[in-house]
């Protein structure tokens, strides 16, 4: 796959990445959030995050990112201090809207954070699970749509 400019990576892959992370990846299966993604999901997530070279998160996927973790004792915490690195090292913070973001005609379908993405899709890659998402996405920017396809949907 050639390396790609910038991607904004959605909450529900964060949190596979995250949580992913955790001793090996062992945690997917203890997540709600996660039912359906096997390690082999993560693998190919951060695999597909490795063909770009910048990678961005809003800070509402980071506030939505901090309530989605599921784990309990020392796995949130591991969960919490990966996501604290990545944020330092590999994720930037892009800048938001609100008043853009809530005049979206599309705010009370999407919501906030979506409608952000949707908005983003301009200028960088969307990088979804969220199918619901992703059809949006491809309507207004399919160049910078990039669907996530777990491997138990096959």
């Amino acid at each position: 796959m050639p390396r790609r400019t910038s991607l904004v990576l959605d909450t529900n892959l964060f949190v596979l990445i995250a949580i992913g992370a955790v001793e090996g990846g062992r945690h997917i299966r203890n997540s709600d959030r996660l039912g359906k993604y096997s390690i082999q999901d993560y693998e190919k997530a951060v695999s597909v995050l490795g063909t770009f070279d910048e990678a961005y998160i809003t800070p509402y996927i980071a506030a939505e990112l901090s309530n989605l973790i599921d784990l309990t004792g020392y796995a949130r915490t591991l969960a919490f201090s990966i996501i604290a690195e990545l944020t330092a090292t590999q994720f930037k913070c892009i800048s938001v809207d609100v008043s853009r973001d809530f005049q979206s005609p599309l705010i009370d379908i999407f919501g906030l954070a979506d409608c952000s993405l949707i908005s983003l899709a301009r200028e960088h890659v969307i990088f979804t699970n969220d199918h619901r998402l992703a059809a949006a996405l491809y309507k207004y920017a399919p160049q910078h749509t990039l669907a996530f396809h777990c491997e138990s949907w096959k």
